[in-house]
């Protein structure tokens, strides 16, 4: 099965333009939160740590998606 070009290059800058999204706005989130992140490693460990669960969530939300995708994507065995 192939896919369209037109589809595939759409499908590529939404999930990179979702994924800049999602990463410009922890940074901002974590800057207005921990303003020394920049400066102080200590910060940056402690947003960390404090934050870790929420990280584990996604990553596990985004497993979760990558699974069904390989699973919907399957070729039946006809």
């Amino acid at each position: 099965m192939r896919m369209n070009f037109t589809v595939f290059s759409f499908v590529t800058v939404t999930g990179a333009a979702i994924s800049c999204a999602i990463l410009a706005y922890l940074g901002r989130y974590a800057y207005q939160v921990e303003p020394q992140l920049l400066n102080n490693p200590e910060a940056m460990v402690h947003f960390i740590k404090a934050k870790s669960f929420f990280i584990l969530v996604v990553i596990g939300v985004f497993a979760g998606l990558y699974i069904l995708t390989m699973r919907l994507m399957k070729p039946g065995s006809e």
